[in-house]
């Protein structure tokens, strides 16, 4: 009998062991499982931190924008106006054909470049003046043309005359219209 009491021991034993053995093999599991998750949760937690760093970073500059607006937006409108976009270029050819009527028999005006050509930081459109005047006329165009409100470029004036210098002459005049970057409709 002491032997069947003792195989019970060691059977009860066996069993303790056993279910001890696969409670503690659970427990490992979970805590493992457990510092996956947690690790993951971490994770999303610091990406969270940095997307709010992120946005607090993005409002202060909006509000810096913002601020640079109140306090110089005059002075950017102003700056802006002087390089047309593309819904301001008829304004600036209309004022063009004006000075060119008062000042020239004759002149048309020529796109050499439909695109704006970029020169290290600026855009600019190129055209071609063929105007028919004289020299006083001309110059007259110029002081006018100094005074419109974009901002220009004259690079080369030739002129054509028919024997003598104070009459009528073809004249051509090339000319940069800076405009603005990104040159779009706004």
């Amino acid at each position: 009998m002491d032997k069947n009491i003792s195989k019970k021991t060691n059977n009860t034993k066996n069993r303790s062991i056993i279910i001890l053995t696969i409670i503690f093999s659970f427990l490992i599991v979970f805590d493992l499982l457990f510092l996956v998750l947690t690790g993951s949760v971490v994770r999303s937690a610091l990406l969270i931190k940095n997307e709010f760093i992120l946005l607090d970073q993005d409002k202060k500059i909006v509000s810096a924008s913002e601020d640079l607006e109140t306090q110089y937006g005059k002075e950017i409108l102003a700056i802006s106006k002087v390089f047309p976009n593309e819904e301001d270029l008829p304004d600036f050819f209309d004022r063009l054909e004006k000075l060119i009527k008062i000042y020239a028999d004759s002149g048309t005006i020529r796109f050499n470049s439909l695109v704006p050509i970029k020169e290290q930081d600026k855009l600019f459109l190129l055209l071609s003046l063929s105007l028919k005047t004289d020299l006083e006329r001309l110059n007259n165009l110029f002081t006018e043309f100094e005074l419109l409100p974009y901002m220009t470029h004259i690079t080369g004036v030739q002129a054509k005359t028919p024997g003598k210098f104070s009459g009528n002459s073809d004249i051509n005049v090339l000319v940069k219209v800076y405009v603005q970057n990104p040159f779009t409709t706004k």
